[in-house]
């Protein structure tokens, strides 16, 4: 017996066509979506399956026997979880195209439970004597019928599966129940069922069909994309350049990498833009708010964020860094939060018409420099009266002999300038603190009466030649102060009010209450000052100079730092004189509460 060779083993997918194995995954992509879509329109429906159960139950408990009615309600809970325990394994297991049949048929399988669910609740809750209740009944399994066929209708195969089982059987009973009336509501309850199914598959072959319809044009859009990207990349130049564009990207793979950590290092804001302004790439902080959202930045230019002028010598300064190859520097201003800041912007290339720019705050080194000129001016002009003076008056001593009372006149000059210099050199550093914003303050509630008569009582001490008086209402606030910084501030005023007096006169401290302010006064009868010295009173370093007050000594200090103290305390200071007649010097505290 002879025996044919051995055939080679031929498998189904080698008689697969092209577009047979396209139609083939392609009814596999729909068969996926409409698993994934059923499962997903699942919760729903498993919730309104679970309220319909306690509705049947209400209407039917103590007319049908309860047992039964409970037992099947439990049927149906049973049922209802088993497919809730399922949808929620079918999310946490993300199957593949492969495994969604069996989910698919597993799906079909409960569904086909809860039908048989309804109709065997058809045949229990079923009541011959009571045709109210087999409306109710047939309204109800009709109406969740209804309801399931659009959470079903994905899967043709589940909605049917549903309505046949759970809306036959009361159509059967009515038509075994006899009767006319029992006969028509049977057929109607069968016509019905057909009727569903019929617009059920409808349904589903709309939805099939959409699911295609997205598919197809997701191929088309892909098909679209291959195309381009075929047609933009030619072979040619694909064998030409492949060695040079692999290299270039890997230096700039490696120069990006060493530029994003330059840029984490540095605390400063930076951006990388281009030569025609527009930002390509930014790290941002603090500073971001001051142009615009980060986020945005991306969609803008230079031009868009900075004001015409600012932005004209930014875009000036990029082109200059990438015609020159050099880093660039310039600085402007901006307002921030209600006060206008001082920036610097370094600009430096980093690829072809690309720069980096640093922009850094340099408001503080600015307030630096000009504290540092303004000391330097300041201090070579106050200090060279008393450091000219003390050295005048020791060389005298030092070369000369003198009789001890000249000895002690000099002396008490050579005193008199040192606690000059040592009351200049305090005051500017109270100054200096304040201006910067270091100097701490204890706000409290202060009673202001007290306060006053202390200040005053300090200042009568050293005095004899004035008459010191004090003007205050019977009720006097407490105010929220600094008590020591407010006590400086009433005895520099009253040292004031007195070393400008000097023809004696009366020299009043006063204070009333004026709303919600405390208003503070110190009035005197001096030599009271012209306009134009007004003006400039509170100026730093600011000394009348006219021949009333040439001789009288001070600082040039006290009354700027009356200012800072006062405006620290949500104040107003202001002064009023008549030259010849003396001045008022006022400020305001807020009360306490």
């Amino acid at each position: 017996m002879t025996h044919a060779p051995d055939s080679p083993h031929v498998t189904s997918h080698q008689y697969e066509t092209p577009p047979l194995r396209a139609a083939l995954e392609r009814t596999g992509e729909i068969a996926v979506a409409q698993t994934r879509l059923i499962y997903k329109q699942a919760p729903a429906g498993l919730i309104g399956t679970l309220l319909t159960v306690a509705i049947v139950v209400f209407g039917f408990i103590g007319t049908v026997e309860t047992r039964m009615v409970l037992e099947w309600s439990a049927l149906m809970g049973a049922i209802t979880v088993a497919r809730a325990i399922l949808v929620s394994r079918y999310f946490r297991a993300r199957p593949s195209q492969e495994q969604s049949l069996r989910w698919r048929k597993l799906f079909v399988i409960g569904a086909c439970s809860s039908g048989c669910g309804w109709g065997l609740g058809s045949f229990l809750l079923f009541t011959p004597e009571s045709f109210a209740h087999q409306l109710f009944l047939t309204f109800m399994i009709e109406g969740m019928t209804v309801a399931a066929m659009t959470s079903l209708s994905a899967v043709g195969a589940a909605v049917v599966s549903f309505i046949i089982p759970s809306t036959m059987p009361i159509a059967i009973l009515f038509l075994l129940e006899g009767g006319r009336l029992s006969v028509a509501m049977g057929m109607t309850a069968a016509m019905f069922s057909v009727f569903l199914c019929a617009i059920a598959l409808r349904y589903h072959a709309s939805i099939t069909e959409g699911l295609s319809l997205r598919f197809t044009t997701r191929d088309l859009l892909e098909s679209k994309e291959a195309l381009q990207q075929s047609h933009d990349e030619l072979e040619s130049r694909v064998r030409e350049r492949t060695a040079a564009l692999r290299q270039e990207v890997s230096e700039r793979a490696r120069s990006e990498g060493q530029s994003r950590a330059m840029l984490q290092a540095i605390p400063d804001m930076m951006f990388r833009v281009s030569r025609a302004g527009a930002f390509l790439d930014y790290k941002a902080d603090d500073l971001s708010c001051i142009l615009a959202e980060a986020e945005s930045l991306l969609e803008k230019t230079v031009s868009d964020v900075l004001p015409e002028e600012t932005a004209r010598r930014g875009m000036a300064a990029i082109a200059a860094a990438l015609d020159r190859g050099a880093t660039q520097v310039f600085e402007y201003s901006l307002p921030n939060n209600g006060q206008l800041r001082e920036y610097e912007a370094r600009i430096a290339v980093c690829g072809p018409d690309e720069v980096v720019v640093i922009v850094r705050d340099i408001t503080q080194r600015k307030e630096v420099e000009r504290l540092k000129d303004e000391l330097v001016s300041t201090v070579s002009h106050e200090l060279r009266t008393p450091l000219a003076s003390v050295r005048g008056f020791t060389e005298l001593m030092l070369t000369r002999d003198f009789a001890p009372d000249k000895q002690r006149e000099y002396l008490a000059i050579i005193r008199g300038e040192a606690e000059r210099l040592t009351n200049l050199i305090n005051d500017f550093l109270d100054l200096q603190r304040m201006e910067s914003g270091r100097e701490t303050y204890n706000f409290v509630a202060v009673p202001l009466a007290s306060l006053l008569r202390k200040s005053l009582g300090t200042v009568a001490v050293t005095n004899g030649a004035h008459t010191l008086r004090l003007d205050l209402p019977e009720v006097a606030p407490a105010v929220m102060a600094d008590a020591a910084r407010l006590q400086q501030v009433l005895i520099n005023l009253l040292s004031n009010a007195v070393k400008f007096s000097p023809h004696g006169g009366e020299v009043t401290l006063g204070a009333r209450t004026q709303d919600d302010h405390a208003l503070v006064w110190v009035r005197d009868q001096g030599v009271g000052m012209a306009p134009e010295v007004v003006a400039k009173v509170f100026d730093r370093f600011f000394r009348a100079d006219n021949r009333a007050t040439r001789n009288i000594g001070g600082t040039g200090l006290g009354l700027t730092l009356v200012k800072e103290i006062v405006a620290a305390h949500n104040g107003q200071v202001w002064v009023e004189s008549t030259p010849g007649q003396g001045s008022t010097f006022f400020f305001t505290l807020p009360i306490a509460n």
